[in-house]
């Protein structure tokens, strides 16, 4: 489990030194770019409108104004909230003024009030001070702005009030509709509420709270749709998603919802086309799985083309071609899911033999497809069942010995290993578990190559024959000691840990059992992520290699068993 394992090294944290600040920019370039894009491209194209009608050849009609407002309208729901040095994408910023532009667009186009309202929010969102070119601009405009506001809005300082006492009841009655979810009616409501006054609809910041409506709105009708698709129902369930993504474009409910729903109808095509395929070839029981696979994918579409009555046909079919002959056949040409169909409609104790013959090559088939996949235990057991099934199966039989001698190579040599005892002035025994391994090696060297339990017994064994060719002798890795070690390599890891506390209480100063249990707790680390569990572990790991080298200043670390991050940790337990 502490072995070279790249896979697992090249996940984790380098003890926190190198790679934290990478890692932490990786996320920042990788998440900025979601927020970014909700707000930053219809502000920029709203900002790039203004620019362009306030040039001295622009054209006098409000087109070029209304798209202004509406792309800026856009970026202000998106996000409200202004910054001189706002996150674009990566490490790029942006200045995000967006108040400051909607007055300007509002005051071209003529919408006086709007633009004094925007005006406003611009400076209570601190816009002119964050910037000076801002605030110039915000005096400028707010100068323009005062010349064409009516005489006696000038001289009151603010805007006149419609109907205060109508547009409080209307917030009012908006809020009760948000407390008790009915989101369509509140959004009406504060829609009425801004058309009654519009400036103070925009002070109270009311915008965010009909924002906070449509995407509760929205969410309620995924939840529909999500249930409807779940209990089958997904015609009525792609509506509702759709009407849920155009309330609040980008919820993710509903662009997974549709997402699914696409892939089922795209499963359900795939296999029926499938089945029309394996029709046209004559297989007939093919043909059948494929549209029953197309009937499980999208039950609906099923029922409008009418697959039923498809596979009752089918049925009749294969009941009619479910001769021994037929069975014979199939087996001959190595179609066993069809032999085995076939067979099995035959009464006759010949239609008995062939189907087991045919089950039994098909768990062969299941027994190479565990072994491509690493399970050897699982593809002995398949091979047993093959064997059972067709004693005279020749393949399945001597495909199960190899497993056997195998398996049986490798326990004698974990058991000539455990018996050598760790005695480095006796290799004989060492030698013995050697030569074992390698039988085993020779019986498969396929499966030995990717057996993790054997390739650690193997690198065990070759760093003990090297220490014996060094003549490196040391106290002996006694017993117990040697036995939590072995733990330590099948990845039993806290059964290896508990074993080795155990020994160091009974033996402080056994430098062996310091050093394993410092491998153990930097495993454990390595399994972490980084946070207070990681650093604890790391520490306890540190403190066992500095009570080894306090033990053995020069004790030998196995470097060709140990990961490197573990090495470098060993190596900082010396400074």
């Amino acid at each position: 489990m502490f072995a070279r394992d790249e896979s697992k090294v090249s996940a984790r944290p380098a003890w926190g030194r190198r790679l934290g600040p990478f890692c932490l920019l990786l996320l920042v370039v990788q998440a900025t770019p979601l927020l970014g894009q909700r707000w930053y491209r219809p502000y920029q194209a709203g900002v790039q409108a203004v620019r362009q009608g306030l040039q001295e050849d622009a054209p006098a009609d409000s087109a070029i104004w209304d798209q202004a407002i509406q792309q800026l309208e856009v970026a202000v729901n998106a996000d409200p909230r202004p910054s001189r040095n706002k996150f674009v994408e990566g490490t790029i910023r942006e200045r995000y003024f967006p108040y400051l532009y909607l007055g300007i667009a509002c005051l071209r186009s003529g919408k006086l009030d709007e633009a004094q309202a925007h005006f406003r929010n611009s400076r209570d969102h601190g816009e002119a001070e964050k910037n000076r070119a801002a605030a110039a601009e915000l005096a400028s405009f707010e100068s323009q702005l005062s010349d064409r506001m009516p005489e006696d809005v000038r001289a009151a300082g603010d805007e006149p009030v419609s109907d205060t006492r109508v547009f409080e009841e209307k917030v009012a009655e908006a809020q009760a509709s948000l407390d008790a979810g009915r989101w369509e009616q509140a959004i009406a409501e504060l829609d009425e509420a801004e058309r009654i006054n519009s400036q103070t609809f925009q002070a109270q910041n009311l915008g965010n709270r009909r924002d906070t409506a449509r995407q509760s709105w929205a969410a309620d009708k995924a939840g529909q749709a999500q249930r409807l698709m779940d209990s089958g129902s997904l015609k009525q369930a792609r509506p509702l998603f759709e009407e849920a993504g155009s309330i609040w474009p980008g919820l993710d409910e509903a662009e997974q919802g549709l997402a699914a729903i696409r892939r089922r109808e795209q499963q359900y095509r795939s296999a029926k086309g499938q089945a029309e395929q394996s029709f046209q070839s004559g297989d007939y029981a093919q043909t059948r799985r494929h549209y029953l696979d197309a009937q499980a994918a999208h039950p609906e579409m099923a029922a409008d083309d009418n697959l039923a009555a498809l596979l009752a046909d089918l049925d009749d079919r294969i009941s009619a071609l479910g001769t021994l002959e037929d069975c014979k056949q199939a087996f001959d040409q190595g179609d066993y899911s069809q032999a085995q169909t076939l067979c099995a409609r035959v009464s006759d104790p010949q239609g008995q033999l062939y189907r087991e013959r045919a089950e039994a090559r098909l768990t062969f088939q299941q027994a190479e497809q565990a072994v491509r996949r690493g399970d050897y235990s699982g593809a002995e057991d398949l091979l047993r069942q093959a064997v059972g099934l067709d004693g005279d199966y020749a393949d399945a039989s001597q495909a199960l010995e190899k497993s056997r001698d195998y398996s049986r190579a490798l326990a004698d040599a974990q058991s000539r290993y455990q018996d050598w005892g760790g005695n480095l002035q006796q290799s004989a025994g060492l030698n013995s578990a050697d030569e074992a391994l390698t039988r085993a090696q020779g019986i498969d060297a396929d499966r030995f190559g990717s057996d993790s339990q054997a390739q650690g017994l193997r690198r065990t064994i070759n760093a003990d024959l090297d220490r014996i060719r060094r003549r490196t002798v040391r106290s002996p890795v006694d017993d117990s000691v040697r036995q939590a070690v072995l733990r330590l390599f099948q990845g039993q890891i806290d059964e290896a840990r508990q074993a080795l506390e155990a020994i160091r209480k009974t033996n402080p100063r056994n430098a062996h059992a310091h050093f394993f249990l410092g491998v153990a707790y930097a495993t454990s680390a390595l399994q972490q992520a980084a946070g207070r569990d990681f650093q604890q572990l790391r520490s306890q790991a540190l403190e066992h290699f500095r009570m080894t080298l306090k033990e053995d200043s020069d004790y030998p670390a196995p470097k060709r068993l140990i990961s490197p991050l573990i090495l470098g940790l060993f190596e900082e337990a010396r400074e």
